[in-house]
């Protein structure tokens, strides 16, 4: 028995005992030989036995060489008297034992002409080693693979490029380091005092791995290809058409079947049937697909209507038969595979074509029946392979398909007859086709009007905001109530921003769009703010001390004139005066001291990591940068003179990301200065002073500016990103022209980094300047477009829908718009700048309630206050006005606060409007672990009377004053009933009458992170709350009753909701749009992903009224129309009515 050992390599080839026809069920496998006589590289298997790139094989070799054998003669004698007495030389022969390892096998793999190898290969072969001279891999005693490379660029030009295995027993033998020439003669005829070698090793195929050459198929097929390119052996090859089993290949049918299926949709493609004579290769394509895949349904019936293109009806008819016997015969006798199903209703299909060719002009009207009936049957078919397949997105999708096909074929026929009863048939086969598919358009909706007539969508790729692809960026919008960016660390994701309205104060902007609260007391005001190791650095406007915000609040410096920088990554300050060292306050432990050169100090910088700090100063005519390494500022050269230039009183201080250099930004130019070898290096970028400025990894900058100019014309929008990466002392630099521009001002916005997926994002408050406003269209819910208006400063939520006219609220307050469809010129409302609080001066709000739509237009004055309420109808007339005086709470000044629902899809209220006093001064925010934490700590509030006024919007907004307890009115979000509802830090809470406590939702967002929700007011006396967790959907419905909310019904089927998909489908909006991937619509319904697809119905029960295989955001679950965004450039309305 000899020696075996496995061997792993790409490519494979052994001896194919060839059978009649090249599909045989089994072919044999034969072993492959080298013989230890032979001296050169020789094929190892029989001629014609290929492999090509991609295909890895695993190889079994044996040992079964007997190497360097020496042979000897014997002197034998028949008895030893005399020196021997009738003696004979003896021929003998004796092994000498050399393992395997030290008379290897050397192989090779080369072109088909046995040229050298044309493709990659890994590892890299031997060129020369003590066993053999040739180029080579040895085999040795543990498992080895070689790899014949498919690259991808290499596709179209290697995918056919045969090669095969070469092999003979090394030319040398031994043990490494001290071999010896391998003596090859053969040990017959016998040699005195020689050596000779004799045996073989013997090779075996065990497997061979297709997948890399299965993975490239489609690429190879993207470029058209000739029957005689995809015939070739060099294309699909036994490899691919077989698997290895014992001793024999097997058909792998499932392989087969894939190619088959990829060879028909090059086909489709590429060869498509156009109403003249088809393309000569079409039918030979089709016929080797058929080969492989003798029976697919979609093969089958091309290859039919292929038939009957080239004029063969009667070659058509006789397959087309065969098929639809055997089908049919199989579907009577209960058989319901993809096989089947699809197979019997395209043959059916087929059949009715070949009806028609057949009788060519001598048509009867029983013709066209037959033909009608055919379609009809098939569509029979398709719709209850529709209703087997459902949860199969892909058979689903087929099936619908199929089925609207066959029923546009089926009108196809009835309405060339021309009679009224015939054109009635078609007219209700092509209606239940119109509603299985759904009406595509382009754009981001994000607003459906109150009552349900029509939607609002951005045109513009908010996902892809950058013309040049080579940088994904996207939008992400920042709080509404945002009125200031203080500062960004653009590489962890964070912006800091001051924010107005109902909960002033700074919060953290991420990634994530959740704006967090921050350590800042309220009532504090910062002129200057910086993000620190996730704490805020900041200097109050009032007092001037230098305060850092984290668990405690720590003072660094009294004096309001200091200078300061803070470390983003590291909680470091560096703060100096005009003159004199400057102090570094670390996390802890005592200030330290550092001084660098001498002049007035103009300005001052920390790296992100906090190891060095940058101080500029200047004595009058000239400025210099000095570097302070903060680790030892002591040592020597720790504090170096970096730069020293004119004195310019403009400059900034950016250092870059990775530390080694520092930008000097001043207006005209930027100046990169780098901190140890090398010379300052000038940018010719002009920038105003209101540029953002970030490193953006590494030694890149990137700049928003939001005053640009057009020639000597000031601009004031955002067109374009600049960019420059720092090499040596050069800068590569690109501007990115953007699809919409930016507003300018205070607001400009700031970059965030790509973080996981590699996108990076543009934080904006709004879009849209006046130079190139963002483009907004109207639809109706069948999908016809009514109206387009150009929006300057619009973000998500700003504009909205009410009956015939499209209304805009542009960021800031300024003013209010309205557009008539068909109108081109927009009604103007003016308001005036921000209030102090950051509230917009005048607002409009869509309404809608007692069966009818109706606008509240909300004034307020400069601090805020809301001092009129006007009520218009759809035609923008004003029905009512109401001026309110400023409320009072138990005689304390307070004004009103506009009561809204978190992300509810339609008002503030149903059939009125909601006015509470809230405090001037809003209490400190309770800190607490638990809800029950915080509601001991809640308890201890002090219960006042709270004015409240109802404007009922039915009518002449009458006004209904109510004085109601409550203990925090700024955190109440509706009334029901005397019940009031309140959205505190622990939840969605209500209290009774006897002062009992109820959480209205099951997550504890103090504990957990709860995700996004949606309350809903589907009446006056009831409220939904529905929330989407990283894994759940709940959604809980309360009814008002007694002075308390009492639960009428929860969620049965949300325990189908798809948290992945969910996930998933939240990229398809920018960061800050409220996006959650379920939907309620009127009257409470549902719609939702599962598994498969979106359901949509009644959230009390299981009754799913729609579903559909398609994934995408909900919209809109309407009664009679459901609107789904696919993309996050597209959405599709579906017709309910005729989808069932």
């Amino acid at each position: 028995m000899g020696m075996k050992r496995t061997i792993h390599g790409l490519g494979a080839a052994v001896l194919l005992a060839a059978p009649a026809g090249v599909y045989a069920q089994q072919i044999p496998l034969v072993d492959g030989r080298v013989n230890v006589a032979s001296d050169e590289m020789r094929p190892i298997f029989l001629a014609g036995k290929t492999f090509l790139p991609g295909e890895h094989v695993t190889l079994e070799v044996e040992y079964r060489v007997d190497a360097m054998r020496h042979m000897y003669e014997d002197r034998e004698c028949w008895s030893k008297w005399f020196g021997g007495i009738k003696c004979e030389y003896i021929k003998r022969s004796s092994g000498s034992g050399l393992p395997d390892a030290q008379v290897p096998l050397a192989i090779d793999m080369r072109d088909k002409t046995g040229g050298p190898i044309a493709v990659k290969a890994l590892p890299v072969r031997i060129g020369q080693d003590s066993y053999d001279a040739e180029p080579h891999w040895l085999t040795s005693g543990q498992s080895w693979s070689i790899k014949l490379q498919l690259l991808d660029g290499d596709v179209q030009t290697d995918f056919s490029k045969p090669h095969r295995l070469y092999g003979r027993v090394a030319q040398r033998y031994g043990p490494p380091g001290s071999t010896q020439p391998l003596q090859r003669r053969s040990c017959s005829p016998h040699s005195k005092n020689d050596y000779c070698s004799q045996g073989e090793y013997v090779v075996r195929v065990v497997s061979v791995d297709v997948s890399r050459r299965m993975e490239k198929l489609g690429s190879y097929l993207a470029t058209r290809r000739s029957f005689a390119e995809l015939s070739s052996p060099n294309v699909i090859d036994e490899w691919l058409r077989y698997d290895v089993g014992v001793s024999q290949l097997v058909p792998a049918t499932l392989r087969r079947k894939k190619i088959a299926k990829a060879l028909l949709t090059h086909v489709m493609a590429n060869y498509q049937l156009t109403g003249g004579t088809p393309p000569l290769d079409r039918l030979p394509i089709l016929g080797l697909a058929k080969e492989l895949d003798p029976t697919s349904p979609d093969i089958q019936s091309q290859v039919v209507r292929t038939q009957l293109a080239t004029g063969d009806i009667a070659g058509a008819k006789l397959e087309n038969g065969k098929t639809l016997r055997e089908l049919n015969n199989r579907y009577q006798s209960g058989e319901r595979s993809r096989e089947v199903m699809v197979g019997y209703a395209l043959a059916l299909g087929d059949a009715s074509a070949i009806q028609l060719r057949r009788r060519g002009g001598d048509l009867s009207q029983g013709d066209v029946e037959l033909a009608a009936a055919l379609h009809r049957q098939a569509a029979t078919i398709w719709r209850e392979w529709r209703d087997r397949a459902a949860g199969n997105r892909d058979d689903e999708e087929e099936a619908v398909q199929g089925l609207v096909g066959a029923l546009r074929d089926e009108a196809d026929r009835w309405r060339t007859l021309g009679d009224q009863a015939s054109l009635d048939r078609a007219v209700a086969a092509l209606r239940e086709a119109q509603g299985l598919l759904p009406r595509e358009r382009r754009g981001l909706l994000f607003n459906v009007a109150a009552d349900g007539r029509h939607m609002m969508a951005m045109t513009t790729q908010l996902q892809d905001i950058v013309e040049d692809h080579r940088m994904p960026v996207s939008l992400a919008f920042l709080p509404t109530a945002t009125r200031e960016i203080l500062d960004v660390n653009a590489l962890r994701g964070l912006a800091l921003i001051a924010v107005g309205g109902d909960r002033p104060g700074y919060r953290m902007f991420d990634r994530s769009g959740e704006a967090v609260e921050t350590a800042v007391p309220r009532g504090v005001k910062l002129v200057k703010a910086q993000l620190s190791a996730g704490q805020v650095v900041g200097m109050d406007a009032v007092s001037g001390a230098l305060t850092r915000y984290g668990a405690t609040a720590q003072l660094i410096a009294e004096d309001g004139s200091r200078i300061w920088a803070a470390a983003a990554d590291v909680a470091v300050v560096v703060h100096a005066g005009k003159t004199g060292p400057a102090q570094v306050v670390g996390p802890e432990g005592p200030p330290s001291q550092i001084d660098a050169g001498s002049g007035e100090l103009q300005t001052l910088a920390l790296t992100t990591d906090g190891a060095t700090a940058l101080l500029m100063r200047h004595d009058g005519a000239s400025s210099v940068l000095w570097t302070v390494r903060l680790a030892d500022p002591a040592a020597a050269n720790a504090v170096r003179s970096v730069w020293r230039g004119p004195y310019r009183p403009d400059v900034r201080i950016v250092p870059t990301a990775d530390g080694s250099r520092a930008l000097l930004v001043g207006h005209s130019d930027v100046i990169v200065v780098p901190f140890t070898k090398g010379n300052a290096t000038v940018l010719a970028i002009a920038f105003s002073d209101r540029a953002v400025i970030t490193p953006a990894g590494g030694s890149e900058i990137v700049a928003v500016d939001p005053v640009m100019y057009e020639g000597a014309r000031e601009v004031r929008g955002i067109r374009r990103i600049d960019t420059a990466a720092l090499d040596g002392e050069t800068a590569q630099k690109s501007w990115l022209p953007l699809k919409a521009a930016l507003p300018g001002g205070p607001m400009a916005p700031l970059f965030l980094d790509g973080g996981a997926d590699g996108r990076w994002l543009l934080a904006v408050r709004s879009i849209g300047a006046s130079s190139a406003p963002a483009p907004l269209s109207a639809y109706d819910m069948m999908g016809n477009l009514v109206a387009t208006v150009d929006a300057v400063d619009w973000r998500p939520g700003s504009s909205f829908v009410a009956g015939d006219r499209l209304v805009h609220n542009p960021a800031g307050g300024t003013n209010v718009q309205a557009l008539a469809f068909g109108q081109s010129e927009m009604t103007d409302l003016p308001g005036g700048p921000d209030s102090a609080n950051g509230e917009p001066r005048i607002e409009a709000i869509p309404l809608a309630g007692a069966g009818m739509t109706r606008v509240a237009v909300v004034r307020r004055d400069s601090a805020g206050q809301i001092e009129q309420v006007e009520l218009r109808s759809t035609d923008w007339s004003t029905i009512k006005t109401r001026a309110l005086t400023p409320p009072k709470i138990e005689g304390e000044p307070a004004r009103w606060r506009l009561v809204r629902l978190p992300i509810g899809p339609l008002t503030p209220d149903v059939n009125d409007i909601l006015l509470i006093a809230t405090p001037l001064k809003l209490p400190v925010p309770i800190k607490a672990a638990t809800r029950a934490d915080y509601d001991v700590a809640y308890a201890q509030r002090t219960v006042r009377s709270v004015p409240v006024i109802r404007l009922a919007v039915d009518g002449d907004l009458a006004e209904s004053v109510a004085i109601l307890p409550m203990r925090a009115p700024e955190d109440v979000i509706a009334i029901r009933k005397d019940a009031v509802i309140e959205a505190r830090e622990s939840g969605f809470a209500t209290a009774d009458s006897a002062g009992k406590l109820t959480y209205l939702d099951d997550c504890d967002p103090l504990v957990t992170a709860c995700g996004q929700v949606i309350v809903y007011a589907p009446s006056s006396a009831d409220i939904l709350v529905a929330r989407q967790s990283a894994a759940t959907l709940s959604l809980r419905r309360w009814h008002a009753q007694d002075g308390g909310l009492t639960e009428t019904s929860s969620c049965v089927p949300c325990g189908t909701f798809d948290a992945l998909r969910a996930k998933d489908l939240a990229g398809l909006f920018p960061v800050g749009m409220i996006t959650p991937a379920f939907a309620i619509g009127p009257g409470g319904r549902l719609m939702m992903p599962v598994a498969g697809g979106l359901k949509s119905g009644t959230a009390d029960d299981m009754a799913w009224t729609w579903r559909t295989r398609r994934m995408g955001v909900p919209i809109w679950p309407g009664q009679h129309r459901t609107v789904v965004q696919m993309k996050s450039s597209s959405f599709q309305i579906w017709n309910l009515e005729q989808a069932q």
